[in-house]
This record gives C-alpha cells, sequence and structure tokens, in this order.
C-alpha cells in the first residue's frame, strides 16, 4: 500500500525557497572557507614531510604517498588521500 502526498502549492514554494537559501548559504560558506581548509592540509602536509621513513612507516605511508599527496589538485583533501593510503598499510604509491 502506497500513500501519495501532494503538498499544497504555498507549502512547497515556501519549503523551496527555505531549502534555496540553505544550499546557498552552504555553498557561499564553503567557497569562503575552502582557502583556509586548503592551508591548513597542506600545513599538515608539509609537517608529515619532515617524518623519518620509520617514523612514516609506522604510520602506514611512504614518502612517495607524501608526494602523490602533494601533487593532488588544491580542491582535493590531501587528508583523505592519505588515510585511504594509510589503511592499504603500504599506501597507494
Amino acid at each position: 500500500m502506497s500513500i501519495i502526498f501532494t503538498p499544497s502549492v504555498s507549502a512547497a514554494n515556501g519549503s523551496h525557497r527555505v531549502n534555496i537559501r540553505a544550499g546557498l548559504f552552504e555553498v557561499v560558506k564553503r567557497a569562503f572557507l575552502w582557502p583556509s581548509h586548503v592551508a591548513q592540509a597542506r600545513s599538515e602536509l608539509a609537517k608529515l614531510a619532515h617524518f623519518s621513513e620509520y617514523e612514516l612507516r609506522d604510520i602506514g605511508l611512504t614518502s612517495q604517498d607524501l608526494r602523490n599527496a602533494s601533487a593532488l589538485p588544491l580542491d582535493i583533501d590531501p587528508t583523505s588521500f592519505l588515510a585511504k593510503a594509510a589503511e592499504n598499510g603500504r599506501g597507494l604509491a
């Protein structure tokens, strides 16, 4: 058995406007905060670059993983890339 719900025109328009505003706000917020997120992620990557091979292996990464992560486009978070590499043991390299 299925129930069909047809919202009234006024309810649908009001809800639609709220969704558009919320979505637009989220897009603007992400665009505004994007440079700081990129800078923070690249800063963390730079800290990892100072680790020795032994320290990197201890956390499941290799220096090649760091090189691969640093070659990613700016809109891709190297943190998630490195997390996947660490999950795979010897990394994605």
